[in-house]
């Protein structure tokens, strides 16, 4: 099914909030005019808002007996799919996606496709379920489509995949998935993302401060101005480098993913970034104002005050491994710099690299990190 205009346009705004190597490049989104940056968002929400785009709670233990009543006790003991493992499955895909040097939302995109394929009945699905190793490919082949779904990234071949996962998998296999996700999906890979709404929301945002900031010296010499401005854009960036963090958090959050819209969780990662910056109040209030009258959208709903809460909860418990993961991809963008990656001619991940595919029994949430404190971390980076 070919897509239609509100579609497009999604797909359009994904790829003007995607990331660059160095960081999250917002500024050709920033250049947009207000209407077009609203007309973008708001087909993101209008996308997200379609029955072909929900997310069931495929790993609730209800809904797991349920798919696998049928299946023989007398096969083989195959490790189930939890929300720990799914977690774990993509913290290696965002390491694969560095390596390959793919955009970070191509991950949001591939467990978007992922999670709307388990929800949707079938054998392959129900197989996946009861098998983490199986889920794996599934989310493996979802990011294959992810990268082949942006032109800049759209020359790598499944057998870059079958390196990447060390031959856990074969060629045919991430094929022959690719194409039952495509069909189960309906071809609709251009689903709305929390990366893609938030620079959207932040865009706006923009727009916002930087107005108040020359309003406030509107008269002054044209170094104070200067100086304004310069204020503003790095009071921008860092919402933009807090908000990153807790969607990337997100979509590791099986929680997170079933219980709210990626709009909420966009939006609520916003707001969490701009408390701690202390903004102007009537900078939030009149961003608050601007999305309402746009789009519709809420900032004080309900669920987004819970967004916020279990945001802070998910980073609180994970801060530490975003961070060692940040600083990894910096090393990462450095070697993978001078190679190229072609159509038969993929480059291999080193014999001996961390970014091996998580073995399902070796997966341990007994070792997460010492939660941080998310309030004194943040805090602490916009100081330095």
């Amino acid at each position: 099914t070919p897509p239609n205009s509100a579609e497009i346009s999604c797909r359009m705004g994904r790829r003007k909030s995607s990331t660059s190597r160095g960081g999250e490049d917002l500024s050709s989104l920033f250049d947009l005019s207000t209407a077009t940056i609203a007309e973008q968002l708001a087909a993101m929400l209008e996308t997200e808002s379609r029955p072909q785009y929900h997310i069931d709670d495929y790993l609730s233990p209800s809904t797991a007996s349920t798919n696998t009543s049928r299946r023989s006790t007398t096969k083989r003991k195959q490790k189930r799919c939890t929300p720990e493992s799914r977690s774990q499955i993509v913290k290696w895909l965002h390491d694969v996606a560095d390596y390959l040097a793919l955009p970070r939302e191509s991950v949001s995109i591939a467990m978007s496709l992922t999670d709307r394929f388990m929800s949707v009945p079938s054998r392959r699905a129900e197989k996946a379920l009861t098998d983490v190793t199986g889920y794996q490919l599934v989310a493996v082949s979802s990011l294959f489509i992810a990268a082949k779904n942006d032109s800049i990234h759209c020359l790598v071949d499944a057998n870059t995949f079958v390196n990447a996962s060390h031959g856990s998998y074969t060629a045919r296999e991430i094929v022959d998935m690719e194409s039952a996700i495509l069909q189960s999906v309906e071809w609709r890979v251009c689903g709305t993302t929390s990366r893609a709404v938030a620079g959207h929301a932040i865009a706006l945002l923009n727009k916002i401060v930087h107005r108040r900031a020359m309003s406030t010296c509107s008269s002054a010499r044209l170094s104070a101005r200067a100086m304004a401005r310069k204020g503003a854009k790095k009071q921008i960036q860092t919402v933009v480098d807090f908000t990153r963090l807790q969607v990337e958090l997100s979509v590791g959050d099986y929680e997170l993913c079933v219980a709210h819209k990626p709009s909420t969780l966009a939006v609520a990662s916003v707001l969490n970034s701009i408390e701690l910056l202390d903004l102007d109040g009537s900078d939030v209030r009149s961003f608050s104002r601007t999305l309402e009258k746009l789009v519709g959208l809420d900032i004080n709903s309900g669920d987004v005050e819970s967004a916020r809460h279990e945001l802070h909860r998910v980073f609180d418990a994970q801060s530490e491994s975003v961070m060692e993961r940040s600083s990894r991809r910096r090393s990462l963008y450095s070697e993978v710099s001078d190679q190229s990656i072609s159509l038969g001619d993929a480059t291999p991940l080193p014999t001996k690299s961390r970014y091996v595919a998580p073995s399902p029994c070796a997966v341990n949430m007994n070792n997460l990190k010492t939660p941080l404190d998310l309030d004194s971390l943040l805090r602490s980076y916009a100081k330095s």
